[in-house]
């Protein structure tokens, strides 16, 4: 299914420049450039990260809200203490103030001991932290720089921290306003000719849209899910049934020409179960990779109605899904649901989390506690059964070898079909058994069991907690609680099938 309105993850600039410039309208037309030249080599929407002193960073910000991208401010103090009248000239703030509250989102860089009372900015401490925050959010940096060494904290500062990053940099001469260009990976060089007048991609989509998008990842988590499984099982019996055949032809005696045909069914099959084990091994990672999306997609909108909701998403961080993650933050700040009661946005978080057939998770880890009981149930069975049967076999075979050794004269034993059956069996079912027991280690089958039903626990004690709470910081901590439960147990399962596919 096409979803035409599915949200993409944004691309973030960040900026970082002088706060006295020669030829200033030179610059305006250079960092336009810049955005569109980061623009062409992401191919994603532009959202940007900037601070908001006088100078280039009030040109930079100009430039972003004419494009009418989304920005983030990123201040070293409060807003009260940076705007002052010692950095900034009444018409500075003048012109900057409108675009500060154009801004989604303020963040302050809490540094201790650098914002207490009679500490002066000029310190450089918390401009350095701020800088370095500002290079860790971004994916591209572009900087406005003369090419001189500067204040701690300033844009040289902020370009050596990029560089030792090796963060794409797009750099612009603060005198002459060439531009050069470093770290841009090659694969995202495309010609920018036409860009230079093309307005740069902003999104205007909300709520409804982000339903749309877990949709999309659902759909194809769900695409790729029994895909892995089905291929694994393929490999797991195709060389199963390998062995069998080989070992046809050695117990029932077949020695003439007819023996190559197992030899040859063998390798056959093996080339096969060679090339599915690389197919498996595809469509598990992109069936991991849309689940992760799709879970955070979900997180994100089961707490798309509570105030506390970036508190709750910020700080459990998952490796290589960094810009959803980030990009899931700025939707929300852009488009923050109608203010309700308390008691209407704890029901609704307990709807969509906990009781929706369609989203709550105790539904979905009550049906999947159930089908795992069942399949390891089921299978374990069979394998012990089929372990039995081998010994079964194996012992009718020497008890027959026995009892023919002490009646039969030598070299008198009758040969009997049946007995190089039970040898057959006595080879082949213990690999059945062995290829079961890998069936069920390969899709973490035992784990599930008990891990759903500790999960499910978990989640009506927690809801039984929030259906309780009356106030918003036990909410808020509960609702921590249960993100972080979920989205720890579907990182926990990427990590651990990660594992198990490499180790193998």
């Amino acid at each position: 299914m096409l979803y035409p309105t599915m949200l993409r993850p944004w691309t973030y600039v960040g900026f970082t420049g002088h706060r006295t410039l020669e030829r200033p309208w030179l610059i305006v037309s250079k960092i336009d450039e810049s955005l569109h030249r980061v623009a062409s080599y992401s191919g994603a929407p532009l959202a940007a990260i900037s601070s908001a002193a006088k100078g280039a960073d009030t040109l930079f910000v100009e430039a972003v809200s004419k494009e009418g991208l989304p920005w983030t401010l990123l201040l070293p103090f409060p807003s009260e203490r940076f705007f002052n009248a010692e950095d900034f000239a009444e018409e500075d703030l003048r012109r900057i103030e409108p675009l500060v509250k154009t801004a989604v989102a303020v963040q302050v860089e809490d540094q201790m001991g650098v914002c207490q009372p009679g500490v002066m900015p000029e310190s450089g401490e918390a401009f350095k932290a701020c800088s370095l925050r500002m290079v860790d959010e971004c994916d591209y940096l572009i900087a406005v720089w003369n090419g001189a060494p500067g204040l701690a904290g300033g844009t040289a500062d902020t370009l050596a921290y990029a560089r030792a990053l090796s963060r794409p940099l797009i750099l612009i001469h603060a005198v002459t306003g060439e531009i050069s260009e470093e770290n841009i990976p090659e694969g995202a060089k495309r010609p920018h000719t036409r860009m230079s007048s093309a307005r740069l991609e902003a999104v205007d989509r909300g709520l409804e849209e982000m339903q749309q998008t877990l949709a999309h990842y659902d759909s194809l988590a769900l695409k790729h899910a029994p895909e892995a499984r089905d291929l694994i099982s393929r490999v797991i019996l195709l060389h199963l049934l390998a062995t069998a055949v080989g070992l046809f032809a050695p117990v029932f005696g077949i020695l003439t020409w007819l023996a190559l045909l197992p030899a040859l069914f063998k390798i056959v099959v093996l080339s096969y179960a060679g090339r599915l084990g690389h197919r498996q091994q595809q469509a598990k990672t992109e069936w991991l990779r849309h689940r992760l999306i799709a879970e955070l997609c979900r997180s994100a909108l089961g707490t798309w109605s509570l105030p506390c909701s970036e508190r709750i998403m910020t700080p459990l961080r998952i490796p290589g899904l960094r810009d959803w993650q980030r990009s899931l933050l700025l939707w929300r700040r852009m488009w923050p649901p109608a203010p309700s009661s308390f008691e209407a946005q704890r029901d609704a978080y307990l709807h969509a989390r906990f009781d929706s057939p369609e989203s709550g998770q105790i539904p979905y880890f009550e049906k999947h506690y159930k089908r795992a009981k069942h399949r390891h149930h089921r299978w374990h069975r069979l394998a012990e059964w089929s372990t039995g049967i081998a010994i079964f076999c194996g012992s009718a075979v020497l008890l027959k070898s026995v009892v023919f050794l002490f009646i039969a004269e030598p070299g008198a034993a009758p040969h009997y079909w049946w007995v190089d059956l039970l040898k057959y069996l006595s080879l082949v079912l213990p690999l059945a058994s062995a290829a079961i027991f890998s069936w069920l280690a390969s899709s973490d089958c035992r784990r599930r069991v008990e891990r759903n039903a500790e999960i499910l626990s978990q989640l009506q004690a927690l809801r039984m907690r929030i259906q309780s709470c009356t106030t918003w910081s036990a909410l808020e901590r509960h609702a921590s609680e249960t993100e972080a439960l979920l989205l720890l147990e579907i990182l926990e399962w990427h990590s651990l099938s990660n594992y198990t596919a490499n180790a193998h």
